[in-house]
């Protein structure tokens, strides 16, 4: 449903421009359409966590690549995760656990 320029959908409202111009009057326009959608900043945040999500990951890969090198990657990365794992469980148990005086 079009109202005034925007597109309603489920409570979402998406802002559409269509812009045609090029910066020379004289020249034609490279591309024919172009399309802005405002979208809910909740998507931006889904957006940051997925590309920290992916450099922590590739950033992990990088480091067993290093140091177990390509013929030992796979038992390297099971070995690394594990290493991981134990530390995060470790500390969160450390610090649950009430100090005692």
């Amino acid at each position: 449903m079009v109202v005034g320029g925007l597109f309603y959908r489920r409570g979402a409202n998406f802002q559409i421009s269509l812009i045609a111009e090029s910066r020379c009057k004289n020249e034609p326009a490279l591309t024919e359409v172009h399309v802005c959608i405002n979208l809910p900043p909740i998507m931006a945040v889904i957006r940051g966590l997925f590309w920290f999500a992916l450099f922590v990951f590739f950033t992990f890969s990088f480091v067993v690549l290093f140091e177990y090198g390509p013929h030992d990657f796979t038992n390297g990365f099971k070995q690394e995760f594990a290493r991981i794992k134990e530390f995060v469980v470790k500390e969160s148990q450390k610090q649950t656990a009430p100090k005692k005086k």
